[in-house]
């Protein structure tokens, strides 16, 4: 099989793909965007059984520019949340304790005791629940000091405070190993607080919800939630269409922020839903209103530009979703 130019790629995507797509500008723009990561890549939603009934090449340039609003439009944010909850995390658990990941992985990181089938006291079908999870505790624990010491050898000879302290002898403090580690390894870390810690660490935020969040677990699967969206982002992949979503989020999860929005649903389906988890958290770690209801506001005007862009009603709110409006309004009531 032989490889195509672009002028016989264009051909191809008005014979066989019904797209119309013609001229200097246009082959241009396909040339910017690619025609196999690019123009593929936003020829259909989540995956390809879903594809996009495009008729004209335009409408699939006012995705790719969505998508790349969108990226702009979050990087920041995404980028400054993960490293305040990491700072939060440090000061909560370092502050007048022990500063090392050894020290803490022995005294905080003990999650695994509180499912502890003997302390719980349990028989039957509800103990083999809870040996099963408390087995799946004690694993996460320990790929976490797996995780932990990969991050370091890894960097040892690429950071230079690596080598500082393994020079000296000493132990890496937390804060360092922080730098080093992903925002995926840094939600195991939390998950495997106890309760006592997380609660803290949540009120700490300004996140904490007594009935709803008795141990403080939302922080972690928020955590994973938004780990899957930072990366995208920052390795520029596609974000329209949140394909990037492999985290089954669960029913709790979605009716609190469902009640704390007052909104009908949320399902992590849309980019819009995303949006609504970081201004969950954006809010109470007092980023100022007006900076809030900016990154509001120029994720409508993007969604305006994509609308217009398509004119086409039912490609554009299988993107955004039928909803999207009410939910920018809720947005706007919470901050």
């Amino acid at each position: 099989m032989k490889g195509k130019s672009t002028n016989a790629l264009m051909a191809h995507m008005r014979n066989d793909h019904n797209i119309d797509i013609n001229g200097s500008t246009e082959k241009k723009k396909l040339v910017e965007m690619g025609y196999y990561h690019g123009y593929k890549a936003y020829r259909f939603k989540r995956n390809k059984a879903n594809v996009l009934n495009y008729t004209e090449f335009n409408q699939v340039v006012s995705v790719y520019d969505f998508d790349n609003e969108m990226k702009r439009i979050f990087y920041p944010y995404v980028m400054k949340l993960e490293t305040m909850l990491k700072n939060i995390v440090i000061e909560a658990l370092v502050s007048k304790g022990d500063t090392t990941f050894e020290q803490i992985y022995d005294s905080k990181l003990n999650r695994q005791n509180e499912l502890n089938p003997i302390n719980l006291g349990l028989t039957g079908k509800d103990r083999y629940r809870a040996v099963e999870r408390y087995q799946k505790a004690n694993k996460r624990k320990l790929k976490l000091k797996q995780s932990f010491n990969r991050a370091v050898s890894e960097n040892y000879g690429r950071r230079d405070f690596v080598e500082h302290f393994i020079h000296k002898g000493q132990p890496i403090p937390l804060w360092a190993h922080f730098e080093l580690i992903t925002l995926g390894t840094f939600g195991t870390f939390v998950s495997c607080l106890n309760s006592n810690d997380k609660v803290k660490i949540t009120k700490t935020i300004g996140t904490y919800h007594k009935g709803e969040d008795t141990d403080g677990t939302f922080l972690e699967k928020h955590i994973f939630i938004i780990k899957e969206l930072r990366n995208s982002v920052a390795h520029n992949s596609v974000i329209f269409d949140t394909r990037f979503r492999t985290f089954k989020v669960a029913k709790p999860i979605k009716d609190q922020l469902i009640r704390e929005f007052c909104v009908r649903a949320i399902e992590f389906s849309t980019i819009v839903d995303y949006l609504i988890l970081i201004l969950h958290y954006l809010k109470p770690l007092k980023f100022s209103k007006t900076d809030l209801r900016r990154l509001i506001k120029e994720t409508d005007v993007a969604i305006k530009n994509l609308q217009e862009g398509l004119n086409d009603n039912a490609i554009f709110l299988s993107i955004v979703g039928t909803d999207y409006k009410n939910k920018l309004a809720k947005m706007l009531e919470f901050i």
